[in-house]
């Protein structure tokens, strides 16, 4: 019998990482990669069948190496060789940079759709956007599964995807017969492929009940998967599954929904409530939030504000729409110049155009309207002083300081129950409070710093965390500043979209914490 090691492509994944593909008859090959004076055995080999070599019997590898456990084994001027027992294959170094893109291109479907799979369960990072355009284009252009076979029976419920590229999927697969191997996901997006974690058998599916006696049912054979794509989607989304042992096929491929923001939000909440397992529940939800390595946005240099004292209000009105002539007419009397006010509401209604034009008329200094819709404006657009608040929080705190435009990149005042007590809030501990315990608060600095992370895919729902979330980086590096007003009496107001309930009570803010507390503990 030839026991000779086969070796098709040799290719980096990164700057420590290294895959090998090919075959060997060998059942458990001790395949070992000699950088230099190191020899380093596998992280782990996937075995699999290939049609090219007409059997049944799992010839197939794939064996991923890091080089960074070995010292010297990352060395370009040493040679490298793929050894099984007293064989040794060169591999020269040029292979290491274009065996990936020839594999993409010629190698057989099963080692490319292994090469997939990998991608899919986390084992391989996602290649670059050139390589993973072409990774697209294979994986559509392969022939595709039906949903129900003789050897498996799969559906997909529902497919969501947000603007900023968070999404959520639920369905079930009932296999008919057992396999090491389990069903991977993964989202494609043009250049975009991003794993989407797997929750398989986690939620109750007594209705499949019927398929008990062609396929392995279990009575908890729904799963669920979420992800976050590294960048918002520019085209249409699709959700690919793999499915075990099925390395000639792409599997079952279907497009995703584009959806607000906030029914993903549902979807993960009502999801989570079929998992009932809270640990589960906080992994479906991490996974449509950044990755904890990604860096928040760098913020540009702030410009010098208007001479004509100009100030942008955004308001994020929790009150009654009538309420909204109270809350200006408050602001008005402590600025002397230009007031512009940007509502954080999808429409404006009558009762909130009567309010503005109310106000407007009895304000001695220059009150106009400059937009409203959910999200604030563009920075560019509001280079001067901008105040972000709630209507609620307005009636507690002096609005002068926030609408002078001050030395600090941001100026965060705190709605603190101890600012009162004997001696005072402690900086640090009101700090942390901010964060953990979501004090209420409003802040104010330059557009180009308050205005600056909405310009990019975000995290949360509202305005208020994407900013809470701002005010405690700047604070962290000593470019805020933090002034604690007492709070005793404070009643956030409970009107307006971002004061809707998700599911069972729990709202937009409730989500955002939870978010924060998920991205806390996975930094």
């Amino acid at each position: 019998m030839d026991l000779k090691l086969h070796l098709d492509f040799c290719f980096s994944i990164s700057a420590d990482l290294v895959l090998a593909a090919g075959w060997t008859p060998r059942a458990q090959p001790d395949i070992v990669l000699h950088a230099g004076h190191a020899s380093l055995s596998p992280l782990g080999i996937v075995r699999f069948a290939r049609r090219d070599l007409r059997t049944l019997n799992r010839m197939g590898y794939l064996a991923l190496f890091d080089l960074s456990s070995e010292p010297g084994a990352t060395d370009p001027s040493e040679d490298l060789f793929l050894g099984l027992g007293k064989e040794y294959l060169p591999i020269r170094q040029d292979r290491l940079a274009t065996d990936l893109s020839k594999m993409v291109e010629i190698g057989v479907d099963e080692i490319f759709f292994s090469y997939v799979r990998m991608i899919a369960l986390g084992t391989l990072p996602v290649p670059a956007p050139q390589i993973a355009q072409r990774v697209v284009n294979r994986i559509l252009a392969a022939p595709r599964l039906d949903r129900e076979t003789p050897h498996h029976a799969l559906n997909i419920d529902r497919g969501l995807v947000g603007p900023d590229g968070q999404g959520v999927a639920k369905g079930w697969f009932l296999p008919a017969t057992a396999s090491d191997q389990g069903l991977a996901a993964l989202v494609i997006n043009d250049r975009q492929i991003s794993p989407a974690p797997m929750l398989p058998g986690c939620l109750p599916r007594p209705d499949l009940q019927p398929y008990a006696g062609r396929y392995a049912f279990g009575g908890r054979d729904g799963w669920a998967a979420a992800f976050r794509l590294p960048a918002a989607p520019s085209g249409p989304v699709q959700l690919v599954l793999l499915l075990p042992d099925q390395l000639a096929h792409s599997g079952i491929v279907q497009p995703l929904d584009l959806v607000a923001p906030d029914q993903i939000a549902h979807a993960v909440l009502e999801t989570a409530q079929g998992i009932g397992d809270r640990t589960l529940a906080a992994q479906l939800h991490r996974a449509t939030l950044p990755a904890p390595d990604q860096a928040p946005p760098a913020l540009p240099d702030a410009t010098d504000p208007p001479p004509d004292g100009t100030v942008l209000l955004v308001l994020d009105h929790d009150l009654d729409d009538v309420d909204l002539r109270d809350v200006l007419r408050r602001v008005t009397a402590a600025h002397d110049g230009t007031v512009l006010v940007h509502l954080l509401r999808p429409m404006l209604t009558e009762a909130l155009q009567q309010a503005l034009l109310g106000a407007s008329r009895e304000a001695a200094c220059d009150l106009r309207l400059s937009g409203c819709a959910m999200t604030p404006p563009d920075p560019a657009d509001h280079p001067g002083q901008v105040v972000f608040a709630r209507s609620s929080i307005l009636f507690h705190v002096d609005p002068a300081p926030l609408l002078a435009p001050g030395t600090a990149a941001l100026a965060v005042t705190v709605l603190d129950p101890t600012a009162a007590l004997p001696g005072g809030s402690d900086h640090t501990a009101l700090t942390d409070r901010l964060v953990d315990c979501r004090l209420p608060f409003a802040c104010a600095g330059p557009g180009a710093v308050v205005l600056a992370p909405f310009a990019h895919p975000t995290a949360y729902l509202t305005a208020e965390a994407v900013l809470r979330d701002l005010a405690a980086r700047l604070l962290s590096t000593g470019t805020a500043t933090l002034v604690a007003a007492p709070a005793q009496g404070f009643l956030a107001g409970n009107r307006g979209p971002y004061c809707q309930s998700l599911i069972d009570g729990v709202g937009w803010h409730d989500f955002d914490g939870l978010s924060a507390r998920l991205l806390t503990e996975a930094a």
